[in-house]
């Protein structure tokens, strides 16, 4: 019987691929007429996909044949009629349908089986600022401020590394069961609580740009497999005036961003590896590809940038944090 259903299982997703291959080969083929049926016919047979589509049909009726022969009639019907999931999937991801999605609002209580990834949903919009929530806009600059924190610590934070910021959030949403509980329960999270003032001061502290040549230079802090670094983003031509030697010593290893008006940043451990890159339109080095691993996501340059946030700022504006409230 085991058999029997697997091979009922393979009919429904020949069956569905033979539907989707007889669909296009009929788009590509020429106009169908009543009035020319031979002329139709012909033409549907010309079409490359409708032929592969029909023969695939046939391997899925051989395969039905041998499905009833080894079990029950309504288990077999069953199994095909579950086939339909397999032509929503195919005809979305691999013949370039575009499926309409319904959205729901649920009223009152979440049901108990989604609870957990409601919450966890509450959590991920209150992190990317896509929330009504009365406390967003509090959250959405704690949780910038935390990122630069983090990467500027070289993930050495683990109080505020992204998943510890997430948790933290997450446990203040373990009563919320409905939409109207989400806006009602008020939510917190202060830096100032989870980093020691002489941490933040030491953090804000170091620098947020080098000058070269009598121009200013920015440095993004992130994290590269889980090491800190310091990435110094350039213009092209600052990187061709590029020497060793015009760097002043820095806390952590230094990466390379070379920057092209309408072109991704192109990266590099060394300017003249950033300049290859450059060269091949952008960012398809080793090092560009993983560059960016172990940023959490954020806004006003938090994560998604690399570039400091608008809350905690450093260099001049290291008093920022003892005076802030």
């Amino acid at each position: 019987m085991i058999v029997g259903l697997a091979l009922a299982l393979a009919s429904a997703l020949a069956t569905n691929v033979a539907f989707l291959l007889k669909h296009r080969g009929a788009v590509l083929a020429p106009p169908v007429s009543a009035a020319h049926p031979l002329r139709s016919a012909a033409g549907l047979f010309s079409s490359k996909w409708f032929s592969v589509g029909l023969a695939v049909a046939v391997g899925a009726w051989a395969l039905h044949v041998g499905a009833l022969a080894l079990a029950p009639l309504s288990s077999v019907q069953a199994v095909l009629a579950g086939g339909l999931v397999f032509l929503a999937v195919l005809a979305e991801h691999y013949f370039g349908f575009h499926l309409e999605t319904v959205v729901e609002e649920i009223e009152g209580n979440v049901p108990p089986a989604l609870l957990e990834p409601a919450r966890d949903a509450l959590v991920t919009a209150l992190i990317e600022g896509e929330s009504p929530h009365p406390d967003q806009g509090r959250i959405r600059r704690a949780v910038a401020d935390l990122d630069e924190m983090w990467r500027r610590s070289g993930g050495t934070l683990s109080a505020i590394s992204p998943s510890a910021v997430r948790a933290i959030l997450r446990e203040q949403l373990d009563q919320v069961k409905s939409w109207d509980g989400f806006l009602r329960q008020r939510v917190a999270l202060e830096p100032e609580a989870l980093v020691p003032e002489d941490t933040r001061m030491a953090l804000a502290a170091l620098p947020t740009s080098v000058r070269l040549h009598g121009d200013a230079a920015p440095l993004h802090y992130e994290l590269e497999d889980g090491t800190g670094i310091v990435r110094l983003h350039l213009r092209e031509g600052q990187a061709r005036r590029y020497q060793d030697r015009d760097l002043p010593p820095l806390d952590r290893p230094v990466r390379f961003a070379i920057l092209r008006a309408r072109q991704a940043p192109a990266l590099g451990a060394t300017v003249a590896e950033a300049m290859r890159a450059l060269r091949r339109g952008g960012d398809d080095s080793d090092e560009g590809r993983d560059g960016n691993r172990g940023r959490r996501g954020g806004q006003g340059g938090g994560g998604r940038g690399g570039k400091p946030g608008k809350g905690f700022r450093g260099g001049r504006d290291s008093q920022h944090w003892r005076k802030r409230r």
